[in-house]
């Protein structure tokens, strides 16, 4: 755990691991050497301030440009202070620790001893006799803005007159804020130092970090999933995007438990490490006026972004006054504002959030009495599976690593991880009907420019819906939504506002149509369908790809309206299109050999339609896998057409293997595992045990109750079979055949 540690103290890290863990910011180590070299070969000063938040990354920074000069100029004196500049409560202080922090290859450190009792006269003089042949001394400070605070106003006159007068010194340092020492005309250091402001990370920056984090310790599986990334897994980087802020200390904070192998120590360090944070955060907190305090903590409680207008209710408050407040936090680097991923709204509205996650983080510890920490919370749930943490649990483990995989088990972050991984096209999680019902509230406002709904979903889930709508576009979004929602009429009435107002017209029928079938309006669905797909063929051309899923639709429409042989048909045809145009081992070709093998089946040859689902599946496994969600599907209609044949008892075996992989793979309260249940219920039925069917139906109605909710319509045919079995048996005791 050592070299975890060492990661969020840069200074300890040797030049080479600086160099390997370094991302993004290669301009601003460019910048600063360039101010080095210039002030040892001329009479130039150029002193630079690096200015972000807490973890913004400025000590890798200055320790990356600290190795740089040593390697090009070993000569070259340099005083390196530490971050954190507690020993320093006068202008003779801060004097005494750059003369005991130079060093270079042609000087031997000063000791404190030897520096006792020296007046400031004769500590400047010091330094000026450390600055070599007009060569300055570098000073590399952190914090520089608590060192401005600790010499005192004195302090900062004589140290301006110092380095305007004998010019010995070049200054590359880092602060938190602005303060008034620097911003206000009457001030000594008003303007003096060239300033950049660091950004934060965007996630791609962030991945790569991880990436080289992961590369570092040699996690190669987990350096390989980082390099290539998912969209599954984009989204939820972007998700904890909204823990992180964009800071670099927190992702590496992150980076540390991003494999399985990392989380036995990962909760206990971490909580550590930011508990020695809590000090320098209650200090600053202390220096606000008490709205400032308020303001503060109101936004760091909120789980979004958040207007004056929200602040101003919470509080009770005043918002010309919160505004005010809310630009002075803005200048000192509390609170940043956030755009909306989609335009449109009230302009005059501006969204707030947290501008320092470690701050929120802070604040969580000290209102924490002995629970987990929701951030950490968040995180585990939001990178892991179910099935990940759950592996991870040993029974009587009550360590805190342990208690925070039990508490990210339960945490609603698995639905924001589901949003993550459905929006990306994997069937592996699923996802509650009320976090869908928001978002596609959402969405449809932001389509008639208003974006408060969308501003008010939680960070996380508006990160991720974000990235979506910046891959995709919004009305592909809001489609992509209702087809990962049940088919209910509110969901389908959704499906057809969406195809009545929205601009892309083949694509949203397309959606309603299948929509419109499944509830059991099928002329409407198979007349939509056509449609959509007449106007694809003329104006994409017949064998367009884009055309393939209304084809696919209309098949099934067809066959739903009982024309099997028609349906098979058009499966067949479309099946030799997919093998012409895309090749037999692309997924679409796969997806129309399984619907050629089903319509077979339906047409009552099941020892064919079994032949076919077998064959599929090889060149499934070969291709996609044998664990990918298709493979598993394939088995389960395999089982299904044995148990058609007549093989019941070999099917239920096939059924009972398949539940143990689902449960592995997908979860066990993946609405693909509940359904295997379903069969297995099913067909223990038909072989009469009712009683055992009526057991295992009972306990699935309970999964799927509480899963998918009561109104569902699995679990309202679920609750139908365990009536229609009752009903049976009873029948059946008082003398009537099953």
């Amino acid at each position: 755990m050592g070299a975890s540690l060492r990661l969020f103290t840069p200074s300890l890290l040797d030049a080479a691991a600086l160099e390997a863990l370094f991302v993004g910011r290669d301009h601003v180590v460019d910048d600063l050497l360039e101010r080095v070299e210039s002030a040892l070969n001329s009479e130039s000063r150029a002193h630079r301030m690096l200015i972000g938040p807490r973890g913004a990354g400025k000590s890798h920074l200055i320790s990356m440009t600290h190795g740089r000069i040593r390697e090009r100029h070993p000569d070259a004196v340099v005083a390196w202070l530490t971050e954190d500049p507690w020993d320093i409560g006068s202008y003779s202080d801060f004097l005494k620790q750059l003369i005991a922090a130079a060093t270079s290859a042609n000087i031997t450190p000063t000791t404190s001893r030897e520096l006792r009792g020296k007046s400031e006269d004769e500590l400047e003089r010091a330094l000026v006799e450390l600055a070599i042949g007009g060569r300055p001394v570098i000073v590399l400070a952190e914090n520089f803005d608590q060192i401005l605070d600790a010499i005192g106003v004195d302090g900062q006159r004589r140290l301006r007159g110092f380095l305007e007068n004998f010019r010995p010194l070049l200054l590359i340092v880092t602060s938190t804020r602005l303060t008034t020492s620097m911003t206000q005309q009457d001030k000594p250091f008003y303007s003096f130092f060239s300033t950049f402001e660091l950004q934060p990370f965007s996630v791609p920056e962030a991945a790569e970090m991880l990436r080289r984090i992961a590369i570092y310790r040699s996690e190669d599986a987990l350096a390989q999933r980082l390099e290539q990334l998912s969209l599954s897994d984009k989204y939820r980087l972007q998700a904890i995007d909204a823990l992180a802020g964009g800071q670099p200390r927190v992702w590496a904070v992150f980076g540390a438990a991003l494999s399985l192998e990392g989380l036995s120590d990962f909760a206990e360090t971490l909580v550590a490490r930011l508990d020695d944070l809590t000090p320098y955060y209650q200090e600053q907190l202390g220096r606000l006026s008490v709205l400032e305090r308020k303001v503060v903590r109101t936004i760091a409680g909120a789980d979004h972004a958040i207007t004056v207008r929200g602040i101003a209710e919470e509080l009770d408050a005043d918002q010309k006054s919160l505004s005010k407040t809310i630009t002075t936090l803005r200048r000192i680097g509390w609170v940043t504002s956030v755009d909306p991923p989609v335009s449109g709204g009230d302009r005059r509205n501006s969204y707030y959030e947290l501008a320092e996650p470690l701050a929120r983080i802070a604040f969580q510890l000290k209102d924490n009495r002995g629970e987990p920490l929701p951030l950490i919370v968040s995180f585990l749930a939001l990178w892991f599976s179910h099935d990940e943490l759950g592996a991870t649990s040993t029974p009587g483990d009550f360590s805190p690593a342990a208690s925070y995989v039990a508490a990210a088990i339960g945490d609603s972050g698995l639905a924001t991880q589901g949003i993550a991984s459905r929006l990306a096209g994997s069937r592996r999680t699923a996802i509650s009907n009320s976090m869908l019902e928001a978002i596609a509230e959402a969405l449809a406002q932001a389509q008639v420019g208003e974006v408060d709904a969308v501003m008010a979903l939680p960070s996380a889930v508006r990160r991720i819906v974000g990235e979506a709508i910046i891959e995709s576009g919004l009305e592909a979004t809001r489609r992509r939504i209702i087809e990962l929602a049940p088919t209910t009429p509110e969901w389908v009435a959704r499906a057809e506002t969406l195809f009545r107002s929205g601009q892309e017209e083949s694509a949203n029928a397309l959606l309603l149509a299948r929509l419109l079938f499944t509830e059991g309006r099928k002329e409407e669905g198979h007349l939509l369908a056509a449609r959509a797909l007449e106007n694809q063929q003329l104006t994409l051309g017949l064998d367009h790809p884009d055309t393939f899923s209304a084809r696919r639709d209309i098949a099934f429409c067809i066959g739903g309206r009982g024309d099997i042989p028609g349906a098979l048909r058009l499966f067949a045809e479309l099946l030799a299109v997919c093998q012409r145009i895309l090749g037999s081992d692309h997924p679409d070709t796969l997806s129309a050999r399984c619907n050629v093998a089903f319509a077979t089946g339906r047409m009552g040859e099941a020892n064919a339609a079994m032949q076919l689902f077998t064959g599929l599946l090889r060149d499934q496994q070969r291709i996609l896998g044998p664990d990918h969600p298709d493979s598993l599907t394939t088995r389960g209609n395999i089982a299904f057409w044995v148990a058609e044949t007549g093989e019941t008892q070999v099917a239920l075996q096939l059924f009972t293997e398949l539940l143990l992989d689902r449960e592995r793979v997908l979860g066990p309260d993946h609405p693909d595992t509940l359904t295997t249940r379903n069969n297995i219920a099913f067909w223990v039925a038909e072989t009469g045990e009712t009683q055992a069917a009526l057991q295992h139906f009972s306990e699935l109605l309970l999964d799927r109750e509480r899963v998918l909710g009561p109104d569902h319509p699995n679990t309202r045919i679920t609750r139908s079979n365990i009536a229609h079995l009752t009903e049976a048996k009873f029948r059946h005791a008082n003398g009537d055949t099953l």
